[in-house]
């Protein structure tokens, strides 16, 4: 599990690969094939890494989220977890429809790269800088860093808006555990 930092290029390595995944899902052309002959698999890359794609439609007013799919976990190497993370942001995601084609055009791709989560107490929570997973014993959710960053939000309107998401009460926090990751952001 890798908590090293990535470079630039490795981070547009990763962006270029997740926007392949989609491409070639979307119409099959060996994408994801050119992008790996066209980067070095440096140790970033190939190391274990949480990895979270993100889609944002970008037409019309302002960015809307059109996608979001990862994991806290390092399971698999970055190059690799990408592609999955892609493919489930943009055709898995259960909140949206599948992407189509016409759609794409108008879609920014975007790349987060986990550290590894860490047991943390609520007031130990940064927001803006720390992404959060809540674990109870009836739901599961995570935020990214970015999101309470565009939200502007507290740590207290991060505790309750995870909470909603896993679809408990607003306090349900106090009984749950929690892990904090920070993460790099690339690409969208």
């Amino acid at each position: 599990m890798s908590d090293s930092r990535l470079t630039a290029l490795e981070g547009l390595a990763l962006v270029r690969l997740a926007a392949a995944a989609i491409e070639d899902r979307l119409a099959p052309r060996d994408a994801v094939a050119a992008v790996l002959r066209s980067v070095e698999l440096t140790s970033g890359l190939t190391g274990p890494r949480a990895i979270f794609v993100t889609l944002h439609a970008t037409e019309g007013p302002g960015r809307v989220l059109r996608g979001c799919i990862g994991s806290t976990e390092a399971v698999a190497p970055a190059h690799e977890a990408v592609l999955e993370a892609a493919i489930h942001a943009g055709f898995h995601d259960p909140r949206f429809a599948p992407l189509t084609t016409e759609e794409y055009g108008g879609i920014a791709v975007s790349v987060s790269a986990l550290t590894p989560p860490r047991a943390v107490r609520a007031d130990a929570i940064v927001a803006g800088e720390d992404g959060v997973v809540l674990e109870h014993r009836a739901g599961r959710a995570v935020f990214l860093p970015e999101v309470a960053a565009e939200h502007g939000w507290s740590r207290d309107r991060i505790l309750v808006q995870l909470c909603r998401k896993a679809g408990l009460p607003d306090l349900a926090w106090r009984e749950a555990a929690l892990f904090a990751f920070r993460s790099q952001h690339f690409g969208g």
